[in-house]
């Protein structure tokens, strides 16, 4: 296992998604085949989003994991209920209501009910799945999966259908368990305003209160008649791994995953009359009307047979299953040898019939697509990208994205970095995967509100420093396209010093493993010795280096170490998991007299053993009795770590890879078989754990060596890791036993999985190459990675190219000038004698830092360059790249997406805007916010300058600068002259990436074009153009930036004879010509057509998505500025509203005591003056009868005081 053991015997039920929908295929242009793998998939909302997103007919194929049976279930009842439906919004209705309300009606349980007897009676097995109507694109990935979601669907069926006394109790239970959860339920929340994108802060009053309403009606209707109604537990979330009737997480909300933010601002669809609040049941509803969207969009893509549709299912681990695909691709064998999932004794098979290579619908085994959800926050960035990495297609359009929940430390910067272990540059060249905003400093993808709330919601404050960041990593060695088109899209070999690549690893080795020494925050420890294996692993893949010199000197360090005080104790496993991933076996291993010269090998355990191999698994029965001081006391004290361990005189070995499940071992000749038993922590059989030891361990002391079972509290100062410490000792042992008793067996294999140490070993970090490499007339050496001083940093990559060709090899050798230039972000061109080639890197590199080595005797020259964010080079100048990638254009780091369906903003109402002046002013980081409020700052950052251009653009449009809103736009020369016309027709909410995007089209004036727009101006009525002045270089970025902004949106398909198959991307910076190529030009939108006066124009038009250029927030700081900014207006907004609330209040307390002396000997209601009575309570107001205080009660109460 890459990943500790946890104690949690009742694991949350995150069976609703907790973080908003995301467009799964936003990096792959329309016709690209979308092979995606989502991994920790939670609930379908980003697949129900994803297919709403599609422009064209598509392919779509998604392998959904989790760990949870339950969450797979329920995905299946709910794509099931949309196949089986109408389109009707009754239909929706009822499926909303059924798969996200705690509680239902009668009806939703009826419906609920027949579908899963409908599931139950295709899923008997495989093939009766795979032959039934929902088998046409719902598959499984083993037999498994589909047995353990049958018996899910079989007990909501059961529960459903319970009478009498099990009814009663039943619900008692589940009452007791919401009961419970509500103390924990937040009475002001505030996590979903995140869901609101950028109008996050407008959401914040009117979101707080509503997820307490859902836990406690257990529904989110806001009518009584329906709340009434409401009363039957939901079967789907009763019953999950925790074995309790109802364990969904306390912050569970249906409002998390959608997309909340046209709740809080006016829409055509949904015109929005201005006020400060908007009414809670708005926003439900406008929750509720999205998910309606989604499943009418996905019944329409199932009816359409243009459209290709699957959907795949494995219930089990993320990692081991990603290791079973890397095994099935490597091997073409689905019986693999890895466990399905902690707990279970059940190999990972992939036998669900779409896996064997003679399959007619086989399963991919890579992918374009890798989504991790927030798995980050629960396994660690470095084990998802080990998993991930190897899965990966080769090209430039693939990536993985990363998502977080959780924020180590008080802001965003330096948090990937301690993520990722290291520096982000010198460790994303090794993976050869990077995350894309680092790189090129911008993002299209906004989480700027996510930073800002972070900010303003300081506990102190009142807020919960709630965050969210979703990261997109893509193969840097991929990201500039001619880079691509020199070397093609084959691996390159990284090669690296061994001391400088021992000290390298080593470093990260500390950072992994400082958490776990420290007792630090539990959601930053997440790995293994076994993970350390992996990272080698990867390493020997990628990496050209003298091996067994690095793996001596890494060894070296880590046996030397004093830093990380148990890396000793861990020591033994990290070589036994070297030894079984085959990349170094030490000569302890083998040769156990080094250690003790007098030891005879066949002793102890080992006595009938032929021959003793140098690593072995001992498997440990511990009682239940040994886990009652855990089971009683360990949810006290935050969820402790359980480690192996054994100890003689020789030293005390900690094992933390190793395989738990609850049964009962015994001998089956040489293997071990495990009798699984059912309960898991809430039943009663023992727990059998099997791990990896080295032999030697147990050779050297065979009489007296222990085994045990321990555990590790990570809240050191809590009642309940006192009392376990009270009851357990200093040792902290749950379970200990001599080496020889009947609780031990040693053996050479892990029960059921004979094959493992002859298997794991083909785990490849190999990634497959699809087109070989061009014939060159230069030989290209290994790329040469030099690291700093500290070994942490990239200091240099060098490049060797040895001449080929002769006339190349006399001028070189006659003595010819040699010069270097940049050609693109990755290549420098090496000219000399009138010859040029192109060398091109795996990562952005800096000319201006580059050095050349000229051999003119043996024809070869080096180049040596460097490059980091925020300094020239690389991308500095080049931050939008669109790659040819099988002669189609495919944008890089500019999200596509479909226009025609994100919602169209109503700006009739500026007031209601002014939302949109900070989300454009947060496109600025805090030092971008400094420079632009220089006096002619202009010119010294593009990207500054760019954004400014944006930012006008977008609010000259929108109208919130208190003009008059502009219909046309455009950008003019240094000169003046008019470069670009831009016809906005829409303002739109980009929904799953939290920002703006202009519906435009874009006239480049060309020759071919000033014509007709000269004509075309002359009849317009309004023909004014607010254009923007530009410099240069700003020019030069508009023109990388209008054929990603065009590609993004585009609907249409490229040309064969497309211009930018000869031209390049774009066709120039300068725009003495279109950079557009001549596919583009005559794509307008239907809303530019419909306006009369700008017809004419359509032939020259290119529909646009004209979207803010996002700061990078884990890169530099973000936000600050602009939190001054606007705490100094909220603290006047606050000081205005306490004096009015206080002037208010005196005046209330002057016209009550006013009435309390005129009503002094009259009843307060009817004004009588016989027979009073003064109220009980506060002896103050009068009354001449009980009918009159009666009446006056509910008004009266409110003041009325002992």
């Amino acid at each position: 296992m890459s990943h500790k053991t946890i104690y949690w015997p009742e694991p949350f039920f995150y069976a609703i998604g907790n973080t908003v929908a995301s467009c799964l295929t936003q990096d792959l242009p329309p016709e690209e085949p979308a092979k995606v793998l989502a991994l920790g998939c939670g609930d379908p909302r980003s697949i129900l989003f994803s297919v709403q997103c599609a422009k064209m007919d598509f392919d779509y194929d998604f392998t959904c994991c989790d760990i949870e049976s339950g969450i797979l279930a329920r995905n299946v009842i709910l794509l099931a209920l949309i196949f089986e439906g109408n389109r009707s919004e009754a239909r929706s209705e009822k499926i909303w209501n059924i798969f996200y309300h705690i509680k239902l009606d009668r009806e939703a349980l009826s419906a609920l009910t027949d579908q899963c007897e409908k599931l139950v009676n295709v899923s008997a097995n495989v093939n009766s799945w795979n032959n039934s109507r929902y088998g046409s694109f719902m598959r499984m990935c083993d037999k498994r999966t589909l047995s353990k979601l049958r018996e899910q669907w079989q007990t909501y069926i059961k529960n459903a259908k319970l009478s009498g006394r099990e009814k009663k109790e039943y619900d008692e239970k589940f009452t007791k368990a919401l009961n419970g959860t509500l103390p924990k339920v937040p009475k002001h929340d505030i996590s979903s305003t995140l869901a609101s994108g950028p109008l996050t802060m407008e959401a914040v009053e009117s979101t707080q209160s509503l997820l307490r309403h859902y836990w406690t009606k257990g529904t989110y209707s806001m009518d009584p008649n329906v709340i009434a109604a409401t009363t039957i537990p939901n079967p789907t979330l009763s019953h999950s791994l925790s074995g309790k009737v109802l364990a969904l997480h306390y912050g569970s909300d249906p409002l998390l995953g959608m997309h909340i933010g046209p709740a809080f601002c006016g829409l055509k669809s949904l015109p929005k009359v201005y006020r400060k609040k908007v009414e809670p049941s708005h926003v439900v509803k406008v929750a509720r009307q999205e998910f309606f969207e989604w499943v009418k969009s996905f019944k329409d893509a199932l009816t359409d047979e243009k459209n290709k549709l699957k959907i795949r299912f494995f219930n089990g681990d993320a990692m081991a299953f990603c290791k079973a695909l890397n095994y099935c691709r490597v091997q073409k064998s689905i019986d693999t040898v890895y466990y399905a999932a902690p707990w279970t004794t059940s190999p990972l098979c992939l036998d669900g019939g779409d896996y064997n290579e003679d399959s007619e619908n086989k399963a991919p085994v890579m992918f374009n697509a890798i989504d991790t959800s927030n798995l980050t926050d629960h396994l660690g960035l470095i084990n998802l990208l080990l998993m991930a990495t190897p899965l990966l297609i080769r090209s430039p359009m693939s990536c993985v994205y990363s998502e977080t929940k959780f924020l180590p430390g008080k802001t965003p910067i330096n948090a990937l970095s301690d993520r990722i272990c290291g520096d982000i540059p010198a460790v994303s060249l090794l993976f050869d995967l990077a995350p894309i905003s680092y790189l090129m400093h911008v993002n299209s993808r906004s989480s700027t509100h996510a930073v800002l709330l972070t900010l303003v919601g300081d506990p102190k404050d009142g807020g919960d420093g709630t965050f969210q960041e979703r990261i997109t990593w893509k193969l840097p060695s991929l990201s500039d396209p001619l880079a691509v088109k020199v070397d093609g899209i084959q691996t390159k070999i990284l090669k690296y010093d061994s001391m400088q690549l021992a000290r390298f690893v080593f470093g990260i080795y500390q950072k992994m493993f400082k958490p776990d020494e420290h007792k630090l925050d539990v959601n930053l420890i997440h790995y293994t010795r076994g993970t350390v294996a992996l990272l080698l692993k990867l390493v020997r893949d990628r990496v050209e280096t003298d091996w067994e010199d690095f793996m001596k000197k890494f060894n070296e360090m880590v046996v030397n170490d004093t830093n990380l005080l148990m890396g000793k104790s861990n020591y033994q496993e990290l070589a036994a998991h070297l030894h079984i991933m085959g990349l170094h076996t030490f000569d302890f291993l083998n040769n156990y007299r080094q250690i003790n010269p007098d030891v005879q090998q066949h002793v102890g355990v080992f006595k009938d053993w032929k021959d003793v191999p140098p690593v072995v698994c001992i498997v440990l029965t511990v009682s239940r009795g040994a886990l009652k001081p855990l089971i009683e006391t360990g949810m006290g004290a935050g969820n402790p770590f359980l480690h192996c361990e054994t100890w003689n005189r020789g030293g005390q070995n900690f094992y933390s890879c190793f395989h738990p499940v609850f049964g009962k071992a015994r001998r089956d000749g040489d293997k071990v078989i495990i009798d699984q038993a059912p309960g898991g922590w809430h039943g009663t059989s023992s727990l059998v754990v099997s791990f990896w030891v080295p032999s030697w361990t147990l050779i050297t002391h065979p009489n007296d060596t222990i085994v045990a079972l321990g555990t590790v509290t990570m809240a050191p100062r809590t009642a309940g890791a006192l009392a376990l410490l009270l009851r357990l000792g200093g040792k902290m042992r749950l379970s200990e036993t001599n080496l020889i008793s009947k609780n031990v067996i040693v053996t050479k294999t892990r029960p059921y999985l004979s094959s493992e140490m002859e298997e794991a070993r083909t785990l490849s970090f190999h990634r497959e190459t699809f087109v070989p490499s061009p014939l060159r007339s230069v030989e290209i050496s290994p790329i040469q990675v030099k690291l700093d001083e500290a070994c942490e940093k990239i200091v240099s990559l060098t490049i060797r190219g040895d001449l080929l060709v002769k006339i190349a090899k006399d001028k070189l050798s006659s003595g010819a000038e040699v010069t270097v230039v940049q050609s693109s972000p990755c290549t420098l061109q090496v000219q000399f004698g009138g010859l040029r080639q192109i060398m091109a890197f795996p990562f952005p590199v800096d000319v201006a830092q580059a050095k050349t080595k000229i051999a003119r005797t043996s024809s070869y020259i080096e180049v040596i360059p460097a490059c980091y964010p925020l300094t020239p080079g690389g991308f500095s100048h080049k931050k939008f790249p669109v790659s040819l990638m099988n002669g189609r254009p495919a944008n890089w780091n500019i999200h596509y997406l479909n226009l025609d369906i994100l919602p169209q903003l109503d700006l009739r109402s500026p007031p209601a805007l002014f939302w949109i002046t900070n989300h454009l002013s947060m496109m600025f980081s805090d030092r971008e916010s400094i420079i632009r409020q220089k006096p002619d700052h202009e010119g010294e950052d593009w990207v500054v300058d760019i954004k400014q251009s944006i930012e006008h653009l977008l609010g000259q449009y929108a109208g919130v600068y208190g003009t008059s809103r502009q219909m046309i736009l455009g950008l003019k020369s240094p000169e003046g002259k008019v470069l670009l016309l831009i016809f906005p027709t829409d303002l739109r909410l980009d929904l799953g990436s939290h920002t703006l995007v202009m519906d435009a089209c874009i006239l480049p004036i060309t020759p071919a074009s000033e014509l007709a727009v000269e004509i075309a101006f002359r009849t317009m009525t309004h023909s004014g153009i607010s254009a923007m002045a530009t410099s240069p270089e700003e020019v030069a970025a508009w023109c990388d930036l209008l054929p990603a902004f065009v590609e993004r949106c585009r609907n249409w398909e490229h040309h064969d004879n497309c211009t930018f198959k000869r031209g390049g991307i774009p066709l120039t910076r300068d725009f003495h010509r279109s950079p557009l190529c001549s596919c583009a030009a005559g794509n307008p939108s239907m809303d530019f057509l419909g306006n009369r006066e700008w017809r004419s124009l359509a032939p020259y038009v290119t529909r646009a998505a004209i979207s803010p250029i996002q700061p990078v927030s884990y890169l530099e700081s973000v936000g600050y500025e602009r939190i001054k900014t606007l705490k100094g207006m909220y603290a006047d907004i606050t000081r205005e509203e306490e004096a009015e609330k206080a002037r208010r209040a005196k005046i209330e307390e002057e016209d009550k005591a006013r009435m309390e002396k005129e009503m002094a000997g009259k009843c307060r209601v009817c004004e009588k003056t016989e027979n009073l009575m003064r109220c009980g309570r506060c002896k103050k107001v009068e009354y001449c009868s009980g009918a009159c205080q009666k009446a006056d009660w509910k008004e009266h109460k409110i003041g009325c005081k002992v």
